[in-house]
Formats: C-alpha cells, sequence, structure tokens
C-alpha cells in the first residue's frame, strides 16, 4: 500500500472515529437515514481486520461503546472492532471495569468487554493500574454469567500478596455450591502455588482446560494483525528483558514456546511478570512492609548476596532443579512454604513422568529429571520426602530395567525411617529382583543398599540424633517425626542386607565381582563407629563370613582378615569411649569367636572344631567321611594350602625357595616368610590380621620358626584387647 493511499485511508479512519463520537443522538440501525452511521462502521471494520486501531482510537470507540448512545448492536460490533495495531492504554482496561460497576449494560455486553480484555491482555502497555482493581474485579464472581470469565482475569492478575484467607473462603463457597467448575478450580490453583499449606485442589494440571479460548478466531486476527504491523528487528520490552537475563549463557529450551517445552521438558524455567511486561514491583512493599525482589532479577551469586533477605521465590518453584543460585537460597532460607510448594510440584511432575506409557519416546526426559533430582538431594545432603513416597510406590511395579541407574541413586537418598517401613518400601521390591535376576543386577543392588547405610550414616543419623537437650538439626523438608529407635533400626537393616548377601552368594557360587560388593558393604559395617562416629557397632552375619573365606579368590579372603581388623579397632575405640552395654558385650563376645576361628583356621591348622560350638566351622570329620582325616580337613583353609593361596604357595616354593617339591610339614616353619611373599602382591591383609591377633613366641623346642597363641586356646577374649 502506498504512503498516499495509507494517508487516505487513516484520514477516513479519523473521520469514521470523529462521526462517533460527535453522535448525539441515537440513530436506528435498520432503515433509512443511517446510510453514514453503516459507513463509517463498515470502515472501521475493514481497517481493524486489515491494519488493526491505534490506541487512542480505541479508546474513543470504547467510550462510543460504552455511552450507550448507539444501539447494543452498534456498540456490539465496535467492541469487536477493537483489534490494536500495537499496544493498548491501561486506561482503557480501567474503563471497562468501571462499566461493569455501573450495571448500565446488559449482561451480554458485560461479558463481550471481558472477553475483550481477555483477547487484548497481552498488549496492554502495563497492569498495574488494571492491577489496583483486583478487589473490584474480585467483587463480580457473585455474577454466575460473568463468573468465567472474571476468573481466567484474576488468574492473570494473581500476585502473592492478592491471596487472602476470605478470598479462598469465598471460592470454595462457591464451589461447593456450584460443584467442581474448570475456572474456580483454575483460580485455586493459581492460589496454590503460592500457599499450598492452605489449600488442597486436585486439578488436572492443564491451563487450557481451566480456561478454553471461546474466541479462537478473535485472538487469531489480533495475533495477525500485531505480527503485520510489527517491524522486522523490533522487539517487545519483555523479549528484550529476557535477551537480556540469558545472555551469559541462553539454553536451547528458552527460545522455544512454553507448551512444546512443557513437552520436552517437565523442569519450568525462572519466570515472572517482570520478563513479560517490565512489570516493577511496587517500591512500597508487599502488606507486610517488605520489599521483595523477584527471583528472577537474579543474575549471578553477588545479587543474590545482596538481596538475600527480600528475594521472592518464583512461582515456578520446580525451576530450583536447574538452578544452583535457587538451591543455596532454598538451603540458606529454610522457607517450608517454597518447600511444601516444591513437594506438591514434585509429587504430581514425578508421578506423571514415571508413569507415561511411551518409555522409550520420553526415556530421556524422565532419565534427566531422576538425574536432576539427585544432585538436587547431594546439594541439600538429605533426601525428599514427596521423592521417597513416589519412588516407593513406583518400586512395587518396577521391572528392575527401567531408568535403573538412576531409580538406584535415588534410593541410596532415601530418609532415615523405621525398618518396617523401609521394608515395605524398598527392600520388598529389591528382593523379589534380586532373587530372580542376573549376577550384575544382585551386584547393583548390593552397591544400592551400600550407599543407602552409607548416607543414613553420614548425614540422616546426625539429622536425627537426640542431644542432650532435645534438639536435633533442622531439615529444609517439614516432615512428621515418627517415633522409632535409630539404631535398631540400622542394625536390622545390616542384618537383612547380610542375610541377602548370604542368599546371593550361595546362588551365584564364588563369584568374583559379587562377593567384592559384598566385602564394600563389610567394610562400611565395620568403620560405621570410626568414621561415621556412630555411638554403637554392628556385627553382621557370622555365617556370612563362613562363606566368604572359603572363597577361591585371594582377594576376598584377604579383604575380610581387614574387615575383622577394623572391627577390633572399632571396638576398642568404642570401649575406650562409652560403657559398654549388654548388647555391646554379646557383639564382642561374637566377634572373638570369629577372630579365633579365623585364628585356628589361617594360622593354626585348625579349621574344623569338635569341641567349640560357637565356632563358624563346628563339625567332626568323621561324622562326613572316616577316610577324612581330622588333620588333613584343619590343614585344607590355611594361609599355606587354601585353595584361594594355593597358586601363591606354589610360586613361593619355586621361585623363592628354588625347590621342585617340597613337603608341607615344612612349609608350617616358613609361616611368616610366605605372609611377607603375600605381601609382594598387595596382599597384606594377611599380615595385618596375623601381627594383630597372633603372639609369637619361642616354643619349648627352641624353633624359631614355630608360634603359639598365647591364651587363645584357653578362650580368653582378653588376649584381643577387649
Amino acid at each position: 500500500m502506498s504512503t498516499r493511499k495509507r494517508q487516505s485511508r487513516q484520514n477516513n479512519v479519523d473521520g469514521a472515529v470523529a462521526f462517533f463520537k460527535n453522535a448525539k443522538t441515537k440513530q436506528p440501525f435498520k432503515g433509512k437515514g443511517n446510510e453514514e452511521l453503516l459507513s463509517a462502521l463498515e470502515l472501521i471494520e475493514s481497517t481493524a481486520q486489515t491494519s488493526g486501531l491505534s490506541a487512542e482510537h480505541i479508546d474513543a470507540l470504547l467510550d462510543v461503546a460504552l455511552d450507550g448512545i448507539q444501539v447494543e448492536t452498534v456498540c456490539k460490533r465496535l467492541l469487536k472492532s477493537l483489534i490494536p495495531s500495537g499496544s493498548v492504554l491501561q486506561n482503557s482496561a480501567v474503563k471497562c471495569i468501571s462499566a461493569l460497576c455501573v450495571q448500565k449494560h446488559s449482561i451480554t455486553l458485560q461479558c463481550l468487554l471481558l472477553r475483550w480484555l481477555l483477547v487484548v491482555y497481552d498488549y496492554l502497555e502495563g497492569r498495574d493500574h488494571l492491577h489496583c482493581l483486583y478487589d473490584t474485579i474480585f467483587h463480580f464472581l457473585h455474577y454466575r454469567t460473568l463468573m468465567p470469565y472474571v476468573c481466567h482475569l484474576l488468574y492473570l492478575l494473581t500476585r502473592k500478596e492478592d491471596i487472602r484467607l476470605f478470598r479462598v473462603r469465598h471460592l470454595l463457597q462457591y464451589q461447593k455450591d456450584m460443584g467442581t467448575q474448570p475456572y474456580l478450580t483454575g483460580l485455586l490453583s493459581i492460589y496454590r502455588r503460592y500457599y499450598p499449606n492452605i489449600i488442597h485442589v486436585v486439578n488436572t494440571r492443564s491451563y487450557k482446560s481451566f480456561f478454553p479460548t471461546y474466541d479462537r478466531k478473535w485472538s487469531a486476527v489480533v495475533r495477525q494483525v500485531q505480527e503485520k504491523n510489527r517491524q522486522p528487528g523490533a522487539e517487545t520490552n519483555w523479549e528484550v528483558a529476557l535477551l537480556q537475563r540469558n545472555s551469559t549463557g541462553t539454553q536451547a529450551n528458552d527460545l522455544v514456546p512454553s507448551r512444546k517445552r512443557r513437552k520436552m521438558d517437565p523442569i519450568p524455567l525462572i519466570d515472572s511478570l517482570t520478563t513479560k511486561s517490565c512489570y516493577k514491583r511496587d517500591r512500597q512493599g508487599n502488606i507486610l512492609g517488605l520489599k521483595t525482589v523477584p527471583f528472577v532479577l537474579v543474575q549471578c551469586f553477588k545479587d543474590l548476596l545482596d538481596n538475600i533477605d527480600s528475594l521472592e521465590f518464583p512461582s515456578q518453584i520446580g525451576a530450583v532443579l536447574k538452578s544452583d543460585a535457587l538451591k543455596h537460597m532454598m538451603s540458606y532460607t529454610k522457607n517450608l512454604t517454597a518447600a511444601t510448594r516444591f513437594e506438591f510440584w514434585m509429587s504430581e511432575t514425578l508421578y506423571e513422568e514415571l508413569t507415561l506409557t511411551d518409555k522409550e519416546k520420553y526415556h530421556d526426559r524422565v532419565s534427566n529429571l531422576l538425574k536432576l533430582l539427585k544432585l538436587f538431594g547431594d546439594f541439600l545432603r538429605e533426601g525428599t520426602p514427596t521423592v521417597d513416597l513416589v519412588l516407593s510406590q513406583y518400586l512395587q511395579k518396577w521391572n528392575g530395567l527401567d531408568y535403573a541407574p538412576h531409580i538406584f541413586k535415588l534410593i541410596s537418598q532415601f530418609r532415615l525411617v523405621s525398618f518396617d517401613a523401609l521394608n515395605i518400601a524398598v527392600l520388598e521390591p529389591l528382593q523379589k529382583l534380586f532373587a530372580c535376576s542376573t549376577v550384575y543386577f544382585k551386584c547393583k543392588v548390593i552397591v544400592c543398599l551400600t550407599e543407602l547405610l552409607r548416607n543414613q550414616a553420614a548425614y540422616e543419623w546426625p539429622r536425627y540424633r537426640e542431644s542432650p537437650q532435645g534438639n536435633r538439626i533442622l531439615s529444609l523438608f517439614c516432615v512428621e517425626e515418627e517415633t522409632f529407635s535409630h539404631r535398631e533400626t540400622l542394625t536390622q537393616f545390616v542384618s537383612w542386607v547380610c542375610r541377602l548377601s548370604l542368599a546371593g552368594s550361595i546362588e551365584e557360587k564364588f563369584h568374583p565381582l559379587y562377593e567384592l560388593c559384598v566385602l564394600d558393604f563389610l567394610e562400611l559395617v565395620s568403620s560405621l563407629h570410626t568414621h561415621y562416629d556412630l555411638p554403637f557397632v554392628v556385627f553382621v552375619e557370622p555365617r556370612l563370613y563362613e562363606r566368604l573365606v572359603i572363597s577361591h579368590n585371594p582377594i576376598t579372603v584377604a579383604k575380610l582378615c581387614e574387615v575383622i581388623c577394623r572391627y577390633k579397632e572399632s571396638f576398642s575405640m568404642l570401649k575406650s569411649r562409652v560403657p559398654s552395654t549388654l548388647e555391646d558385650q554379646q557383639m564382642i563376645r561374637r566377634c572373638n569367636h570369629i577372630i579365633r576361628t579365623f585364628c585356628n583356621l589361617l594360622w593354626r591348622f585348625q579349621a574344623y572344631s569338635t569341641d567349640d560350638k560357637a565356632s563358624i566351622f563346628h563339625i567332626n570329620p568323621a561324622t562326613v567321611d572316616e577316610r577324612l582325616g581330622g588333620q588333613a580337613m584343619g590343614e585344607s583353609l590355611s594361609v599355606i594350602r587354601h585353595p584361594a593361596l594355593l597358586p601363591f604357595t606354589v610360586r613361593y616354593v619355586h621361585k623363592c625357595l628354588m625347590e621342585d617339591t617340597i613337603d608341607v610339614y615344612d612349609l608350617k616353619f616358613l609361616k611368616r616368610d610366605l605372609l611377607t611373599h603375600l605381601d609382594e602382591y598387595h596382599l597384606d591383609a594377611f599380615s595385618q590380621f596375623v601381627s594383630t591377633f597372633v603372639r609369637s613366641r619361642p616354643s619349648q623346642t627352641g624353633n624359631p620358626h614355630k608360634t603359639q597363641m598365647s591364651s587363645l586356646s584357653a578362650g580368653d577374649s582378653q588376649a584381643f584387647g577387649f
């Protein structure tokens, strides 16, 4: 269109608008004498459909429609023609609300005013003046016909300071009288975002289902006109602010429309009115007199420190998973409202994501969510109660394959609860999968349970530990405390894992990888007191030692000796710190029996005992087979003839003694030299075990190589320093 034609058309529109403004009497819409009226109306409609109207023309025509000089049909057509070419004045929006207050117009025209306001809401030059009328707009909820549009407008205008208990009561009463209406549920949902502790609404989690687009064609025409009039390279204020906020590191997801982004990533971005309309917070502060700063304005850690006491949590609380600054803010302020909002969001999102039917299509998205949850737990050093609850429900039907690495990591962050609750939520589902899985899955389960014990000892136990004053270390999440014995929980958990490990060891028949995973768990259990300052020591199932000590893997036997030495250190430290309880004394006696058995087995060539019923190898060889000699069986598990160590013995004889054959009886006098040979192959745990529990002294025959155990055969437990 040429400049001359554009100016001519603009002059014609100015004349048409002036015609309506200067009209003093009501003219009939039909009949003779109204050609000029129809001509002006059609010109305004055609211009609005093609290029839109200026903000001044819209404001003037809105006055004409609200004055009531023209008939209602003309007023409706004028309102539908108010398609902005650019922005819309705030004063025009205020006029719409003022017209509703006088009750001068029909209910149909009032609905049309609200519909127009919703269509052009995104193009208002500002919303401060409209927000000041929040109380007035809320009053129109009394009118059932206007209620859907009023709820939609309030949904867009609501800020944290607008939420009051009396408004919540009114909305709940409306919902009680009218039933569950989507627009009421939508308005309550935005209220719940800010105060989930006082509002509980089960919603459909869809903005479109709350407020369906009644004027889809009208909105489409407005968008087309805006795009047509937009100059190339021109950017709106909110686009500039968004680019500035993301200038340090723009992510690809930020440039994707919000609905598409929700389909690709369930985690929202930190957003607020500040980024979309240059909205400025009230300098007078909120109703409490405090100046609040939207968190979206934080661009660096310095901004966080400078405004730590006045920052306001974003409504998209789920964005904490991707914002390190927001994580620091949550952990510092320990805001229970923000934590509750996060749990509400996490409960719905995680459950929805884990129950998706097309797992292959959404595998990466769900995996990313679970990974971020694990990182969030590592940052806070505590698990999330909601995640524990959703995960415990998911484990009941988990196949052991879907998202396995992330599921195991989240299990290791479970909070410290009673053993019965832990057994139902985690242990029983894992046990069912453990019994019918491969050895590699069994190893994953044992590693997961090891990390769970480490987490409970390092972080959960200090958090729930009772001090003499009854104080507890604060937690970010508010959880009802369950009355249970924390020591008993850990003790029962360790015993349960040991029984599970024993069953797996029997089934897998000395698989080396599985044995190493079990030994990592035993090493952690033996060092709970020394490394994590737990006021007790847990001694594991003796039958597990019996199974591991006859392994064909030398590393397994060596690490088992190292575990026994760690138990010696833990019990000695425990006895020096606190008086021993009856339960501690029982565990010490059990540990002494294991030490005595291992000494007899590895060093004294007395693997099987016929008189010591406390020994794990209490057996009479004659009852097994008369051809088995007691001496041969007793030497079968020593450091010389143990199946796992026999290759090292042969290598020692060939390389060190330079002999082809040697009598086993002669090797008994070279046991310590053999231990030195084992040290060269990084099996020094045997030397550590012997030096800790075996006292050497010359025998009565004067043979310097012969060693004896002082007071060991007599069963004196004090010989071990306990």
